[in-house]
């Protein structure tokens, strides 16, 4: 969680662009509020996720995509009867199995703080293709007095700046969501848990799980690049928190999945005692179709044993192995591509994690 200052708001009043009904809108900087999803680091720039050291000693692909703001969130309060966002994107990606609401778009959630109910608000959408400055309108007509909210940030796009626009005679003010006592889980993975292919950026996995746990999550998923990198399991072990979920075996390849995931354990546990749990690759709706792809995956959960026999065997404590049939999907029917997740892969993947991450925070 990203802690900042909150006591005084500059608000800034910037004029309707978009025609005469928005011409008095007050825009606040959500600088201004608190921000989950992020380590608590001097060094990590804006609305990124990895910090400014990485620069020199990271891949080029790593760099760019932790340059995401995939996961982060922005929470306030206020009781305007409407809410809009304007928000600068960096790369304005296009994804030919994502829609922009999730490559480039943010998603609000109201929460109940006393029941730790949320609902869904609104969706950012904007017609612009050309302009990387989107303008959005997220609820309208709210009867609410004081509504907590939760804004999450683009799942494959990096997010230079963030206004959220409200009623003139509105207040507005950051929120505290989580138990600030509770440290964040964090997750490493490939393009799945960064949000491919989500509708939104709310229904990626881990945004979803962070839901049901009411805690906040820190996403560190890499499109194609959770490779169980040396670099990330040193840079993971310094961050605190309650447990580190590691869901990356979708970008290793079969014949190496035991030799890199028990490096990576044991690199991890020689400067945190973070409680891991290692998840299997989750089944791939053409596996039946296409005997390279199942072949392939037959191999790597075969090694994932291997690796999770070692770790026993060797006394390291507190890793987890998950088992196949615990995430195995009962059709073929939550992927856009037979990989990615839809919000109903994404919906499944969670609900399988869930009462795991839930025993071991416990």
């Amino acid at each position: 969680m990203k802690r900042i200052s909150f006591i005084i708001l500059f608000l800034i009043i910037i004029p309707g662009l978009y025609g005469e009904e928005e011409s008095e809108i007050l825009w606040v900087n959500a600088e201004n509020f608190l921000r989950y999803g992020q380590a608590d680091s001097a060094d990590i720039p804006g609305y990124e996720r990895l910090p400014a050291f990485f620069k020199d000693s990271l891949r080029t692909d790593l760099l760019r995509l932790g340059s995401h703001s995939s996961g982060l969130s922005i929470a306030f309060i206020t009781d305007s009867p409407f809410i809009r966002a304007k928000w600068k994107v960096r790369y304005q990606t296009k994804l030919p199995h994502m829609p922009r609401t999730s490559t480039q778009g943010v998603d609000l959630y109201s929460v109940d703080l006393l029941t730790r109910k949320w609902n869904y608000v609104g969706t950012g959408k904007w017609w612009d293709e050309n302009n990387p400055v989107h303008n959005a309108v997220l609820m309208e007509n709210s009867v609410y007095e004081n509504r907590v909210y939760v804004l999450y940030l683009p799942l494959y796009d990096a997010v230079d700046s963030v206004f959220i626009g409200i009623h003139p005679k509105a207040k507005i003010t950051s929120a505290t969501v989580y138990d600030p006592r509770d440290l964040p889980i964090l997750v490493y993975g490939t393009s799945i848990t960064q949000g491919g292919s989500a509708s939104r950026p709310g229904m990626a996995y881990p945004a979803i799980l962070s839901r049901y746990l009411h805690r906040e999550i820190l996403n560190f998923g890499f499109s194609g690049n959770g490779r169980l990198d040396l670099e990330l399991a040193d840079y993971l072990a310094t961050i605190p928190a309650s447990l580190l979920v590691v869901d990356a075996l979708p970008n290793v390849s079969a014949g190496d999945v035991d030799t890199k995931l028990i490096t990576f354990i044991l690199r991890v546990r020689e400067s945190s005692d973070i409680p891991i749990l290692i998840v299997p690759n989750i089944s791939y709706g053409h596996e039946d179709d296409n005997s390279e792809t199942g072949s392939a995956l037959r191999q790597k959960y075969e090694e994932y044993l291997i690796a999770r026999a070692f770790i026993k065997k060797s006394g390291v404590k507190n890793v987890t192995f998950l088992l196949e049939k615990h995430i195995r999907f009962s059709d073929d029917d939550g992927s856009v591509d037979g990989v990615h997740l839809t919000d109903l892969g994404m919906k499944r993947h969670a609900d399988s994690l869930y009462p795991v991450v839930r025993k071991l925070l416990k």
